[in-house]
């Protein structure tokens, strides 16, 4: 039996079938996904909420994706037409093939981002400033920097400090994703601004609307005060004590029992990081506070003659 061989060409109904299960498919395992993981995750590090457009493309974006790489494959099959050799291409050109040519000098870097699986990615990838913090980062440094000062002062409880999260700043900006304005900014600068922001948040929630003059006016009136990172708490209460119903509004709060130094400098240092936080007094550096710093004015406009 003889007759002439035709290659198979697939015509546009294949090719919407090819596009439209693909994108379907991967529409619905992203969904899926994302409510399996909603509903397994207990404490997330961001909350798995989709309140925005933003939320929205990281999860149905994969639906995209998935058509194009269907149209991909199909082009590679119809090319190769064996199918060992396109299931190793379409397997090597995302895996290898693209990393390689990024190695290109000059044009790789130009060029690699924008190939097809390097820029599919940009579909689901988050664009705020900080894309996410991954894990519970943080938690190894502030509990190495508060079990090193129990041992170093022979404390027996080791309660962390908000200084101990500021000695840890290079565990939160090693792990900091930074695009657009936080690639400016810098990632030091931004864990500070957090851990600022949290200790504001927290202090608004537990003490909002609490009498904070006398605090306030001790430090307008020039007072400074340093909370060194591996100080005893009884002796680091003591120098605390100087400020002006500093203490007793940590006590009144029922932030710390009066008898309890270690936690009652930890509440007071949230008192001082909530006032840093609304502009009410400065954060010099780390471990010390000071009053607010006035802003310089400007240079005066140039006026055009």
């Amino acid at each position: 039996m003889s007759g002439e061989f035709k290659p198979y060409v697939p015509d546009k109904t294949d090719l919407k079938e090819f596009t439209l299960v693909p994108l379907v498919l991967g529409l619905v395992m992203a969904v899926a996904s994302y409510f399996l993981a909603k509903s397994l995750a207990k404490s997330p590090p961001v909350p798995l909420e989709l309140t925005s457009w933003d939320d929205w493309r990281q999860v149905v974006g994969y639906g995209a994706i998935f058509a194009i790489a269907a149209v991909i494959a199909v082009s590679v099959g119809t090319i190769v037409r064996q199918s060992a050799g396109a299931v190793a291409i379409l397997l090597l050109w995302p895996l290898v093939l693209e990393g390689l040519f990024s190695l290109i000098p000059t044009v790789g870097e130009k060029v690699g981002p924008w190939l097809t699986f390097s820029a599919s990615d940009r579909i689901v990838a988050p664009t705020t400033g900080i894309a996410v913090i991954q894990g519970d980062v943080p938690r190894p440094g502030l509990d190495f920097n508060a079990e090193r000062r129990a041992v170093r002062t022979r404390e027996k409880v080791v309660v962390p400090r908000i200084a101990d999260l500021y000695a840890a700043l290079p565990a939160i900006t090693g792990k900091l994703e930074l695009e657009y304005e936080g690639e400016l900014v810098g990632a030091d600068t931004i864990a500070r601004d957090l851990i600022r922001r949290a200790a504001g948040d927290t202090f608004e929630e537990r003490a909002g609307g609490a009498n904070v003059d006398d605090i306030v006016h001790w430090f307008d009136e020039g007072g400074a005060l340093k909370v060194a990172l591996d100080e005893r708490s009884d002796t680091l209460l003591k120098g605390l004590s100087v400020v002006p119903g500093l203490l007793d509004l940590a006590a009144a709060l029922g932030l710390a029992p009066r008898r309890d130094p270690a936690v009652t400098v930890v509440a007071c240092e949230l008192i001082l990081e909530g006032l840093a936080a609304a502009r009410r007094i400065s954060r010099v550096d780390e471990f010390s506070y000071a009053r607010i710093r006035p802003e310089r004015p400007g240079p005066p406009h140039s006026k055009h003659l």
